[in-house]
Order: structure tokens, then C-alpha cells, then sequence
């Protein structure tokens, strides 16, 4: 009976605090769960910090949850926004039976938001119908100057400075000596908007007074109202990601790219202007 107990007790352990693919359960009850990818992230001045959080509900009914937001352990004025699949939501919203949806959370800084801001996003989670049935996530920020990754081909593993790691779906990748490399995860992680035209396969991208629009399967792209040529067009990979040559990246975005040929590593930074 001790063994039982005492491997029941480790199983729920594991379900409440498992990995879940990239993500982390960071909290979970009898009626839903709650995973994230990273809790740690940063943003330049002027950017959008920008956290995926995952909602699943357990049980075999209809459930609505209720969603509160709170800014801690910081003196600047920040606002908070979320959405589900590009669109806000309400504070309220439903699950159905096994349900799961990514919500967005996004706390949007200024230009003028000061480098070493910090503080933590408290998001907490309510069953409507049982105001006892709760679970919150701690999600914290950070103001800097600097964002700086590490890609390698072939891998899906990112490495972000002072900031939780990340899991691709796709990794960079070589094709017809053009380096490729995944635009979406990138432009969030430097706190750019980035939008999704399906009927014209196009991605917008909004960072810092810089826009830029591009098509898939095309050369062709706009920024700030001016059409320019790439030499290789964008792609999509699975499950629908976009990729980019690493060139656009350096000439487009302003960020600074050092490829290490041995390691087939590329450090990609991306430095605020005053």
C-alpha cells in the first residue's frame, strides 16, 4: 500500500509539473491546465514582449474561465493585451470538451520605457462557475538593449541571451547556398508585430517605425512604401512557418548577423536605437 501511494503521488507530481513538447505546465487542476513556453523574456524600448500561453481544458464539458492580469514588482506604466489566433479576447471565454487554445500575451513598451525595466505579469486563471477552482502563471520581463540569439542549422534549440531557451518547430536550414532561417520567431523575440494575410500569403512586420510586408514564393517585398527585390523568395515549412533568407534579416530588420561556418552557427543581434 506504501508503494502505491508513493507512486500515485510521484505520477501526480508528473502531471502537474511535466514537460509538455516545448512547453512547461506551469499549472494545472482537475478541470484545465496551463502551459507556456518561456517564462522569462525580454524586449527592447519600443517592442511588444510577447509570451504564448497554452489552455487546455481536461474535462469532457463546456467550461468558461475567466482571465485577470496584473503587472508586478515595477513602478513604469505598461499595458497588457492578449488574443487567440490574431484576435483580442474577452476576459471571459469558453473551452469545449478537450479543448485546447494558444493565448497571446503581449506587454507593450515605449521608446521612452527605460533599459532595466523589469517586473512580472501575474495572469490568473478562473473556473466561472467555481470561483475556488483557480491557477495563475508568473510571467516576468525584462527592459535591455541588446537582443542576442544563437541558431544552428539543422537544429530546432535556440539559445537567447538572459532569456529562456526556445524549441522551433522547423530549424534553419540551407538551400541552394542560401541560409534560411525562421522570420516569425525572430521578429517576435525582437518585439515586432507580426501579421498574416492567408488569401494573399503575406506576412507584415511592424517593429520601431520599420514596416515591411513580403509574400511567399516571392521575391518581391515593401518596406516603408518601397517595393524591393530579394534574391530568393520566402518559404513555408511545417506546421506553417515562415522562412526567410538570413539576408533579409541583416538588411531589412537592422539587426547584425555573424555566421560561424564550422559550427554552421548564426548569431543573430538586433540593438536598439536611441
Amino acid at each position: 500500500m506504501k508503494n502505491l501511494i508513493s507512486a500515485f503521488l510521484i505520477a501526480l507530481f508528473c502531471c502537474s509539473y511535466m514537460q509538455f513538447g516545448p512547453s512547461f505546465v506551469f499549472a494545472s487542476n482537475s478541470f484545465f491546465s496551463i502551459h507556456n513556453q518561456r517564462a522569462k523574456v525580454a524586449g527592447v524600448p519600443g517592442s511588444s514582449i510577447q509570451y504564448k500561453v497554452q489552455v487546455r481544458n481536461l474535462t469532457d464539458k463546456t467550461i468558461t474561465l475567466s482571465i485577470d492580469t496584473d503587472i508586478l514588482e515595477t513602478s513604469e506604466s505598461l499595458q497588457v493585451s492578449m488574443s487567440h489566433s490574431g484576435s483580442s479576447i474577452r476576459k471571459d471565454f469558453d473551452l469545449i470538451k478537450h479543448e485546447s487554445k494558444i493565448l497571446d500575451f503581449v506587454i507593450k513598451t515605449t521608446e521612452r520605457t527605460p533599459i532595466k525595466t523589469q517586473g512580472i505579469l501575474k495572469v490568473l486563471f478562473t473556473l466561472n462557475d467555481q470561483k475556488a477552482t483557480k491557477a495563475e502563471i508568473l510571467l516576468y520581463f525584462y527592459v535591455v538593449k541588446e537582443i542576442s540569439m544563437l541558431l544552428k542549422i539543422g537544429s530546432n534549440n535556440v539559445s537567447v541571451k538572459d532569456q529562456d531557451p526556445f524549441i522551433l518547430d522547423y530549424p534553419p536550414y540551407i538551400k541552394d547556398s542560401r541560409t534560411f532561417v525562421p522570420l516569425r520567431f525572430i521578429a517576435e523575440s525582437f518585439g515586432a508585430t507580426i501579421g498574416w494575410d492567408d488569401k494573399e500569403k503575406k506576412v507584415s512586420y511592424e517593429l520601431r517605425g520599420r514596416n515591411l510586408s513580403l509574400w511567399i514564393n516571392s521575391t518581391r517585398y515593401l518596406v516603408n512604401g518601397s517595393y524591393k527585390t530579394m534574391d530568393v523568395a520566402p518559404e513555408i515549412k511545417p506546421p506553417g512557418r515562415t522562412f526567410v533568407p538570413i539576408r533579409l534579416i541583416s538588411e531589412e530588420l537592422g539587426a547584425q548577423v555573424e555566421w560561424n561556418a564550422p559550427n554552421q552557427e548564426i548569431k543573430i543581434s538586433y540593438i536598439a536605437s536611441s
